[in-house]
């Protein structure tokens, strides 16, 4: 009777441990990222990065010239020997550099090159490539959506060619800032010469 009684007692705590059960869920999130680097055969385009861009890393290419451009309306220059950089006071970043234009192509060729590995590379493009015209040649330019953190930045990426020279020009801010002044930065880019 008494080992009876023992398992009952037994019996009516393991009921009473199932009804008070604790269950663990635990949930994770996946990172928004794009996908591993795929890198090209042209050197130049590998420097085009987002996110290199967004942490300030620019390679310094030997022999740069230095681009001439106006200062986009509400921007501040920023005093750097080897490329033109502006900042906003909300802290839109816009960077005007240059590379060889090597091996010499035309710009649709490097307009076109640059698109398609920046897509393969998981950009994700907002709307068609837009032209713009300098004082020197007419250029391209792009606009890339894409994640940071918690925050959708765009990204704007924009070459043109003048003498032997591919001039490059970035710009990034979260989208509502972007969308402010992504007209003075537009005028801008007309605004790029290579110094005499």
């Amino acid at each position: 009777m008494e080992e009876i009684e023992n398992q009952k007692g037994r019996l009516r705590k393991l009921e009473n441990d199932r009804l008070f059960a604790l269950g663990e869920i635990k949930l994770s999130f996946k990172e928004q990222t794009i996908p591993t680097d795929v890198p090209s055969s042209f050197a130049w385009i590998n420097t085009i990065d987002f996110y290199r861009f967004m942490k300030g890393v620019l390679r310094r290419e030997a022999y740069n010239v230095i681009p001439k451009v106006e200062l986009p309306e509400g921007f501040a220059k920023v005093k750097n020997s080897w490329s033109y950089q502006a900042v906003s006071p909300e802290g839109m970043q816009y960077k005007v550099r240059t590379v060889e234009n090597y091996p010499e192509q035309e710009l649709e060729f490097w307009g076109t090159t640059l698109k398609n590995h920046l897509e393969k590379e998981g950009y994700h493009l907002i709307g068609e490539s837009s032209s713009f015209q300098t004082n020197d040649s007419a250029g391209i330019f792009y606009e890339w959506l894409m994640p940071y953190g918690n925050t959708d930045y765009i990204y704007l990426t924009a070459i043109t060619i003048s003498k032997n020279r591919i001039v490059i020009a970035e710009s990034v801010a979260e989208y509502v800032i972007y969308k402010r002044y992504r007209e003075p930065v537009l005028n801008s880019l007309a605004t790029i010469t290579l110094r005499r």
